[in-house]
Protein backbone atom coordinates (compact mmCIF):
# COMPACT_ATOMS: atom_id res chain seq x y z
CA UNK A 1 0.00 0.00 0.00
CA UNK A 2 1.92 3.10 -0.90
CA UNK A 3 0.87 6.31 1.23
CA UNK A 4 1.38 10.11 2.23
CA UNK A 5 1.00 10.78 5.68
CA UNK A 6 0.07 14.08 7.22
CA UNK A 7 -1.57 15.25 4.00
CA UNK A 8 -4.94 16.95 3.62
CA UNK A 9 -7.84 15.30 5.56
CA UNK A 10 -5.91 12.29 6.96
CA UNK A 11 -3.08 11.13 8.95
CA UNK A 12 -2.78 7.96 5.92
CA UNK A 13 -4.27 8.02 2.50
CA UNK A 14 -4.54 4.32 1.04
CA UNK A 15 -4.31 4.66 -2.75
CA UNK A 16 -5.64 1.39 -3.18
CA UNK A 17 -9.22 2.40 -2.08
CA UNK A 18 -9.57 5.61 -3.72
CA UNK A 19 -10.36 6.61 -7.06
CA UNK A 20 -7.87 9.68 -8.29
CA UNK A 21 -9.46 12.59 -11.02
CA UNK A 22 -6.96 11.83 -14.27
CA UNK A 23 -5.68 15.28 -15.68
CA UNK A 24 -5.20 15.91 -19.76
CA UNK A 25 -4.80 18.81 -21.29
CA UNK A 26 -6.14 20.51 -24.38
CA UNK A 27 -3.98 21.51 -27.66
CA UNK A 28 -2.63 24.86 -27.89
CA UNK A 29 -4.89 27.67 -29.20
CA UNK A 30 -4.05 28.73 -32.93
CA UNK A 31 -2.01 31.61 -32.45
CA UNK A 32 -4.03 34.74 -32.54
CA UNK A 33 -2.21 37.54 -33.79
CA UNK A 34 -4.55 39.99 -33.79
CA UNK A 35 -5.12 39.81 -29.54
CA UNK A 36 -1.48 39.46 -29.38
CA UNK A 37 -1.24 42.95 -31.29
CA UNK A 38 -4.30 44.31 -29.01
CA UNK A 39 -2.66 42.89 -25.31
CA UNK A 40 0.72 43.45 -26.19
CA UNK A 41 0.55 47.52 -27.08
CA UNK A 42 -1.59 47.22 -23.46
CA UNK A 43 1.28 46.28 -21.80
CA UNK A 44 3.72 48.70 -23.78
CA UNK A 45 1.00 51.50 -22.98
CA UNK A 46 1.78 50.12 -18.76
CA UNK A 47 5.20 49.98 -19.03
CA UNK A 48 5.65 53.94 -20.90
CA UNK A 49 3.70 54.97 -18.08
CA UNK A 50 5.88 53.44 -15.50
CA UNK A 51 4.23 50.47 -14.61
CA UNK A 52 7.01 47.61 -12.97
CA UNK A 53 6.85 44.21 -13.60
CA UNK A 54 8.09 42.44 -10.40
CA UNK A 55 8.73 43.51 -6.45
CA UNK A 56 9.34 40.96 -3.45
CA UNK A 57 8.65 37.82 -4.63
CA UNK A 58 7.28 38.68 -8.23
CA UNK A 59 10.62 40.03 -9.03
CA UNK A 60 12.00 36.75 -8.61
CA UNK A 61 9.37 35.28 -10.55
CA UNK A 62 9.78 37.45 -13.23
CA UNK A 63 13.43 36.94 -13.48
CA UNK A 64 12.67 32.90 -13.83
CA UNK A 65 9.57 32.26 -15.11
CA UNK A 66 8.54 35.64 -17.36
CA UNK A 67 12.34 36.35 -19.26
CA UNK A 68 11.02 35.08 -22.56
CA UNK A 69 7.50 36.16 -22.40
CA UNK A 70 8.98 39.73 -21.25
CA UNK A 71 11.88 39.28 -23.98
CA UNK A 72 8.79 39.30 -26.73
CA UNK A 73 6.14 41.94 -24.62
CA UNK A 74 9.32 44.72 -24.50
CA UNK A 75 10.00 44.31 -28.32
CA UNK A 76 6.97 44.39 -29.36
CA UNK A 77 7.15 40.36 -31.08
CA UNK A 78 3.74 39.82 -31.86
CA UNK A 79 4.34 36.24 -33.50
CA UNK A 80 6.49 35.12 -29.99
CA UNK A 81 3.42 36.88 -27.67
CA UNK A 82 0.69 34.72 -29.89
CA UNK A 83 2.83 31.54 -29.54
CA UNK A 84 3.09 31.59 -25.99
CA UNK A 85 -0.65 32.50 -25.34
CA UNK A 86 -1.70 29.96 -27.46
CA UNK A 87 -0.11 27.35 -25.16
CA UNK A 88 0.62 29.48 -21.71
CA UNK A 89 -0.64 26.35 -19.05
CA UNK A 90 1.95 24.24 -20.56
CA UNK A 91 4.77 26.31 -18.85
CA UNK A 92 5.97 27.91 -15.91
CA UNK A 93 4.58 31.30 -16.74
CA UNK A 94 1.31 31.08 -15.61
CA UNK A 95 1.94 29.02 -12.44
CA UNK A 96 2.80 32.35 -9.78
CA UNK A 97 4.17 31.04 -6.71
CA UNK A 98 3.38 27.51 -7.25
CA UNK A 99 5.56 25.22 -8.35
CA UNK A 100 5.23 22.35 -10.61
CA UNK A 101 4.24 19.11 -8.65
CA UNK A 102 4.38 15.85 -8.47
CA UNK A 103 1.49 14.19 -10.83
CA UNK A 104 0.56 11.69 -7.61
CA UNK A 105 0.60 14.70 -5.12
CA UNK A 106 -1.83 17.17 -7.89
CA UNK A 107 -4.30 14.57 -8.32
CA UNK A 108 -4.46 14.09 -4.57
CA UNK A 109 -4.90 17.63 -4.11
CA UNK A 110 -7.70 17.87 -6.85
CA UNK A 111 -9.62 14.97 -4.77
CA UNK A 112 -8.89 16.87 -1.80
CA UNK A 113 -10.20 20.21 -3.20
CA UNK A 114 -13.63 18.23 -4.74
CA UNK A 115 -14.46 16.76 -1.12
CA UNK A 116 -13.81 19.90 0.63
CA UNK A 117 -16.32 21.51 -1.80
CA UNK A 118 -18.79 19.16 -1.29
CA UNK A 119 -18.30 19.74 2.62
CA UNK A 120 -18.10 23.77 2.38
CA UNK A 121 -21.02 23.37 -0.24
CA UNK A 122 -23.41 21.27 2.34
CA UNK A 123 -23.18 18.09 0.00
CA UNK A 124 -21.58 16.33 1.65
CA UNK A 125 -20.92 16.05 5.58
CA UNK A 126 -18.28 17.31 7.48
CA UNK A 127 -15.79 14.91 9.59
CA UNK A 128 -14.75 15.29 13.27
CA UNK A 129 -11.62 13.69 13.99
CA UNK A 130 -13.55 11.84 17.19
CA UNK A 131 -16.10 10.49 14.28
CA UNK A 132 -15.96 6.64 14.01
CA UNK A 133 -16.83 4.08 12.03
CA UNK A 134 -17.38 6.60 8.78
CA UNK A 135 -15.92 6.43 5.37
CA UNK A 136 -13.31 8.50 4.89
CA UNK A 137 -13.67 11.19 2.83
CA UNK A 138 -11.34 10.67 0.12
CA UNK A 139 -12.84 7.56 -0.38
CA UNK A 140 -15.99 9.42 -1.61
CA UNK A 141 -17.02 9.32 -5.70
CA UNK A 142 -15.38 12.83 -7.19
CA UNK A 143 -17.68 12.96 -9.88
CA UNK A 144 -21.00 12.65 -8.07
CA UNK A 145 -20.25 15.49 -5.97
CA UNK A 146 -18.89 17.53 -9.10
CA UNK A 147 -22.51 16.68 -10.56
CA UNK A 148 -24.28 17.70 -7.43
CA UNK A 149 -22.42 20.84 -7.08
CA UNK A 150 -22.86 21.59 -10.79
CA UNK A 151 -26.83 21.06 -10.52
CA UNK A 152 -26.13 23.13 -7.07
CA UNK A 153 -24.77 26.19 -8.27
CA UNK A 154 -27.23 25.88 -11.54
CA UNK A 155 -24.00 26.25 -14.06
CA UNK A 156 -21.11 25.06 -15.89
CA UNK A 157 -17.81 24.20 -13.83
CA UNK A 158 -15.17 25.38 -16.64
CA UNK A 159 -13.55 28.08 -17.31
CA UNK A 160 -12.27 29.27 -21.45
CA UNK A 161 -10.57 26.14 -22.72
CA UNK A 162 -7.75 28.31 -24.07
CA UNK A 163 -4.24 28.50 -23.91
CA UNK A 164 -3.53 24.58 -23.92
CA UNK A 165 -5.74 24.82 -20.69
CA UNK A 166 -4.83 21.54 -17.97
CA UNK A 167 -6.44 19.32 -15.14
CA UNK A 168 -9.63 17.23 -14.57
CA UNK A 169 -11.90 16.16 -17.64
CA UNK A 170 -15.50 16.48 -16.54
CA UNK A 171 -18.73 17.00 -18.60
CA UNK A 172 -16.58 17.28 -21.62
CA UNK A 173 -14.55 20.37 -20.83
CA UNK A 174 -11.19 20.65 -18.78
CA UNK A 175 -11.23 22.09 -14.97
CA UNK A 176 -7.89 23.39 -13.85
CA UNK A 177 -6.84 21.99 -10.60
CA UNK A 178 -7.84 25.00 -8.08
CA UNK A 179 -10.44 26.54 -10.56
CA UNK A 180 -12.80 24.97 -8.44
CA UNK A 181 -12.16 27.23 -5.61
CA UNK A 182 -12.57 30.30 -7.72
CA UNK A 183 -16.02 28.66 -8.84
CA UNK A 184 -17.21 28.04 -5.09
CA UNK A 185 -16.14 32.01 -3.72
CA UNK A 186 -17.84 33.37 -7.05
CA UNK A 187 -21.16 31.00 -6.01
CA UNK A 188 -20.93 31.98 -2.15
CA UNK A 189 -20.74 35.80 -2.47
CA UNK A 190 -23.27 35.43 -4.64
CA UNK A 191 -25.12 34.86 -1.87
CA UNK A 192 -23.71 36.20 0.73
CA UNK A 193 -23.57 39.62 -0.86
CA UNK A 194 -26.22 40.42 -3.64
CA UNK A 195 -26.14 39.47 -7.21
CA UNK A 196 -24.43 41.89 -10.27
CA UNK A 197 -21.95 43.97 -7.96
CA UNK A 198 -19.18 45.45 -9.08
CA UNK A 199 -15.75 44.18 -8.32
CA UNK A 200 -12.17 45.37 -7.79
CA UNK A 201 -9.55 42.15 -7.92
CA UNK A 202 -6.17 43.33 -6.73
CA UNK A 203 -3.80 40.67 -8.59
CA UNK A 204 -5.80 38.97 -10.38
CA UNK A 205 -4.36 35.52 -11.47
CA UNK A 206 -5.00 34.47 -15.09
CA UNK A 207 -8.52 35.79 -14.70
CA UNK A 208 -10.28 32.42 -13.19
CA UNK A 209 -12.32 34.24 -10.67
CA UNK A 210 -13.20 37.23 -13.21
CA UNK A 211 -14.27 34.98 -15.25
CA UNK A 212 -16.53 32.79 -12.81
CA UNK A 213 -18.13 36.11 -11.21
CA UNK A 214 -19.18 37.21 -14.18
CA UNK A 215 -20.60 33.46 -15.73
CA UNK A 216 -22.44 33.06 -12.24
CA UNK A 217 -23.99 36.68 -12.50
CA UNK A 218 -21.91 37.38 -9.12
CA UNK A 219 -20.58 40.67 -10.74
CA UNK A 220 -21.79 43.01 -13.03
CA UNK A 221 -18.99 44.55 -13.57
CA UNK A 222 -14.98 43.62 -12.67
CA UNK A 223 -11.78 45.44 -13.10
CA UNK A 224 -8.92 43.96 -12.31
CA UNK A 225 -5.35 45.73 -10.94
CA UNK A 226 -2.10 43.53 -11.31
CA UNK A 227 1.26 43.52 -12.87
CA UNK A 228 1.20 44.88 -16.53
CA UNK A 229 2.68 41.04 -17.79
CA UNK A 230 -0.22 39.24 -16.21
CA UNK A 231 -2.55 41.18 -17.18
CA UNK A 232 -1.85 40.15 -20.67
CA UNK A 233 -2.69 36.68 -19.64
CA UNK A 234 -5.78 37.64 -17.90
CA UNK A 235 -6.68 39.72 -21.19
CA UNK A 236 -6.18 36.67 -23.14
CA UNK A 237 -8.33 34.74 -20.92
CA UNK A 238 -11.18 37.17 -21.28
CA UNK A 239 -10.45 37.72 -25.25
CA UNK A 240 -11.22 34.28 -24.93
CA UNK A 241 -14.22 33.61 -23.40
CA UNK A 242 -17.98 34.79 -23.87
CA UNK A 243 -17.35 38.15 -22.33
CA UNK A 244 -14.79 38.95 -25.39
CA UNK A 245 -16.49 42.12 -26.52
CA UNK A 246 -16.86 43.77 -22.71
CA UNK A 247 -13.15 44.11 -22.49
CA UNK A 248 -11.31 47.31 -21.83
CA UNK A 249 -7.39 47.02 -21.73
CA UNK A 250 -5.36 49.68 -20.51
CA UNK A 251 -5.63 52.94 -21.84
CA UNK A 252 -7.82 51.81 -25.05
CA UNK A 253 -10.14 54.44 -26.54
CA UNK A 254 -12.99 52.50 -25.82
CA UNK A 255 -15.22 53.23 -22.64
CA UNK A 256 -17.97 52.06 -20.51
CA UNK A 257 -17.07 47.87 -20.59
CA UNK A 258 -17.66 45.75 -18.05
CA UNK A 259 -14.78 44.40 -17.52
CA UNK A 260 -11.28 46.14 -17.15
CA UNK A 261 -7.56 45.09 -16.58
CA UNK A 262 -5.47 47.71 -15.75
CA UNK A 263 -1.50 47.70 -14.50
CA UNK A 264 -0.29 47.97 -11.15
CA UNK A 265 0.43 51.54 -11.00
CA UNK A 266 -2.94 52.67 -12.47
CA UNK A 267 -4.90 52.46 -9.51
CA UNK A 268 -5.45 56.46 -9.07
CA UNK A 269 -7.71 55.90 -12.53
CA UNK A 270 -10.28 54.42 -10.60
CA UNK A 271 -12.97 56.32 -9.28
CA UNK A 272 -13.65 57.24 -5.74
CA UNK A 273 -16.20 55.20 -4.01
CA UNK A 274 -17.30 53.70 -7.63
CA UNK A 275 -16.79 49.75 -6.81
CA UNK A 276 -18.89 47.72 -4.19
CA UNK A 277 -15.80 45.22 -3.16
CA UNK A 278 -12.66 44.91 -3.60
CA UNK A 279 -11.34 41.61 -3.57
CA UNK A 280 -7.28 39.83 -2.59
CA UNK A 281 -6.82 36.32 -2.98
CA UNK A 282 -3.45 34.81 -2.90
CA UNK A 283 -1.71 38.05 -3.38
CA UNK A 284 -0.89 40.51 -0.61
CA UNK A 285 1.45 37.76 0.96
CA UNK A 286 3.47 38.75 -1.74
CA UNK A 287 4.28 42.13 -1.81
CA UNK A 288 6.12 43.73 0.78
CA UNK A 289 4.75 45.82 3.54
CA UNK A 290 4.98 49.55 1.47
CA UNK A 291 2.95 48.27 -1.91
CA UNK A 292 0.31 46.53 1.00
CA UNK A 293 -0.49 50.11 2.88
CA UNK A 294 -0.56 51.78 -0.62
CA UNK A 295 -3.32 49.49 -2.10
CA UNK A 296 -5.22 49.18 1.65
CA UNK A 297 -5.08 53.30 1.26
CA UNK A 298 -6.68 53.04 -2.33
CA UNK A 299 -8.98 50.33 -1.49
CA UNK A 300 -10.90 52.37 1.51
CA UNK A 301 -10.89 55.59 -1.49
CA UNK A 302 -12.26 53.21 -4.19
CA UNK A 303 -14.41 51.25 -1.84
CA UNK A 304 -18.61 51.44 -1.03
CA UNK A 305 -19.10 48.12 0.64
CA UNK A 306 -16.82 45.44 1.69
CA UNK A 307 -12.94 44.69 0.98
CA UNK A 308 -12.46 40.71 1.34
CA UNK A 309 -9.01 38.96 1.47
CA UNK A 310 -8.44 36.01 1.20
CA UNK A 311 -4.68 34.83 1.68
CA UNK A 312 -2.44 32.66 4.12
CA UNK A 313 -0.52 34.65 6.68
CA UNK A 314 2.98 33.05 6.28
CA UNK A 315 5.02 32.91 3.21
CA UNK A 316 6.74 30.43 2.89
CA UNK A 317 8.01 30.97 -0.67
CA UNK A 318 9.77 33.71 0.38
CA UNK A 319 13.56 34.21 1.29
CA UNK A 320 14.44 32.84 4.97
CA UNK A 321 15.20 35.50 7.26
CA UNK A 322 12.33 38.38 5.08
CA UNK A 323 9.73 39.57 7.11
CA UNK A 324 6.33 40.40 5.43
CA UNK A 325 3.71 42.12 7.11
CA UNK A 326 0.66 40.56 7.89
CA UNK A 327 -2.40 41.95 6.42
CA UNK A 328 -4.41 41.14 8.64
CA UNK A 329 -3.43 43.11 11.13
CA UNK A 330 -2.32 46.04 8.70
CA UNK A 331 -5.78 45.96 7.81
CA UNK A 332 -6.94 45.93 11.22
CA UNK A 333 -4.77 49.22 11.70
CA UNK A 334 -6.70 51.48 9.07
CA UNK A 335 -9.50 53.66 9.81
CA UNK A 336 -11.16 53.04 6.77
CA UNK A 337 -11.95 49.32 7.36
CA UNK A 338 -13.68 47.46 9.53
CA UNK A 339 -13.44 43.43 10.61
CA UNK A 340 -16.93 42.39 10.08
CA UNK A 341 -15.71 38.56 10.03
CA UNK A 342 -12.79 36.43 10.33
CA UNK A 343 -12.91 32.89 9.33
CA UNK A 344 -11.17 29.61 7.65
CA UNK A 345 -11.19 28.59 4.06
CA UNK A 346 -13.32 25.47 3.88
CA UNK A 347 -11.12 24.36 0.83
CA UNK A 348 -7.94 25.19 1.39
CA UNK A 349 -6.32 24.55 4.78
CA UNK A 350 -4.06 27.67 6.38
CA UNK A 351 -5.80 30.76 4.36
CA UNK A 352 -7.79 33.09 6.28
CA UNK A 353 -11.08 34.74 4.71
CA UNK A 354 -10.99 38.46 6.21
CA UNK A 355 -14.21 40.61 5.27
CA UNK A 356 -13.74 43.58 6.18
CA UNK A 357 -16.84 46.57 6.14
CA UNK A 358 -15.66 50.32 4.64
CA UNK A 359 -16.38 52.79 7.01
Amino acid sequence: MRSYRNLFFQDEIDFDAIKLPEFTQTEPDVPDLEVAERLTDAFSRAIEDGAYTGRGAWKRIRNERHGSFLHYLTRRNYRGVARSLASMFRNEMTYGLRSPQDPLYAQVQMLDTIVSLGVASGLVSARCPTDVNKEPLLHLDYREILERFTDFIGHDLAPPQCGAIAGLSFNGRIIPLGHLFQVYQAHRYRTMLRPGISFLEIGGGVGFMAHAALSLGTASEYCIVDLPQVNVFQGYLMLKSEFADQVELYRETVRGRKIRILPNTAMDTVGDKSLDVVLNVDSFPEMDGDTIGDYLEHIERVCRDRFISINRELNLANPPGRTFPWVHKMAMARPGLKLHSRTPDWIRQGYVEDIFSIQ
